[in-house]
């Protein structure tokens, strides 16, 4: 792809990637308290929180792609609009009527 415009952070998709991390980090400290109460309880913290993280950051990341095209889409709209780069249409291979 492309890029030569100016990519624009998306507050949404950092803030849904830095939730993964942390559920992910604070998961994995619950998890291991949990353990020590008893193992079946730390590793239904470990599992609920491996996938709450990555529904998170899975998240964040469409959020990103979806910027990103919004933002791809915009240059080409500005660059369309640009009266130098408008061309003439040349009707000569149009049907006569």
């Amino acid at each position: 792809m492309n890029q030569n415009y100016n990519r624009e952070a998306n507050n949404v998709g950092v803030t849904l990637t830095a939730i993964g991390w942390l559920t992910y980090i604070i998961g994995l400290l619950g998890g291991i308290f949990g353990f020590i109460a008893s193992p079946g309880v730390g590793f239904g913290v470990w599992i609920s929180a491996f996938v709450s993280g990555t529904m998170f950051i899975g998240f964040g990341e469409v959020v990103n792609l979806l910027q990103d095209m919004v933002d791809l889409q915009t240059a080409q709209l500005k660059n369309q609009r640009d009266p130098n780069t408008v061309t003439k249409i040349n009707f000569d291979d149009l049907p006569k009527l």
